[in-house]
């Protein structure tokens, strides 16, 4: 397992998800795939995660759904990746929750770029009462779990 962190990627399209797992595990990232909003839940109920990379297109939960569900339920980073690159669209995925909006098609180093910067910020934390804690590498220590209205 990497050391830089677990980041994962939901998209529907399995090569956009091999693309990025590809190129983030030769940058050191542990990278888990996901092509739906259940996918997405089950990765993150197995493994603590620090950053989410999310299509805004998905079939059934759409990638504005499942950032919002994101935000209620975890302290995890969220870069939208999306080929939807209106203006608005853009604005609404950050309204959302989401940390930055990557439109498609993407130059690998600026995704890179983008994922370094939102790991910078402080390790995920869940809100509600999940039980697994993650320390990246460097964080202070001690677990820490806070609930929802605390």
């Amino acid at each position: 397992m990497s050391d830089n962190g677990h980041i994962l990627v939901i998209d529907d399209e399995r090569e956009i998800c091999d693309l990025v797992q590809e190129y983030l595990s030769g940058e050191g990232y542990r990278v888990s795939i996901a092509q739906d909003g259940g996918g997405m839940r089950r990765v993150m109920a197995q493994s603590p995660v620090d950053l989410v990379i999310l299509d805004l297109i998905l079939p059934g939960e759409d990638g504005l759904t499942l950032a919002r569900w994101l935000r209620e339920n975890f302290r995890v980073g969220i870069i939208m990746l999306s080929g939807r690159n209106e203006i608005a669209d853009q604005i609404l995925g950050l309204e959302m929750g989401a940390d930055y909006y990557v439109p498609k098609p993407y130059h690998n180093r600026h995704l890179l770029a983008t994922v370094k910067s939102v790991l910078r910020r402080p390790p995920t934390q869940p809100l509600k009462n999940i039980s697994h804690r993650h320390q990246r590498p460097g964080s202070p220590t001690g677990p820490s779990i806070l609930r929802a209205g605390s």
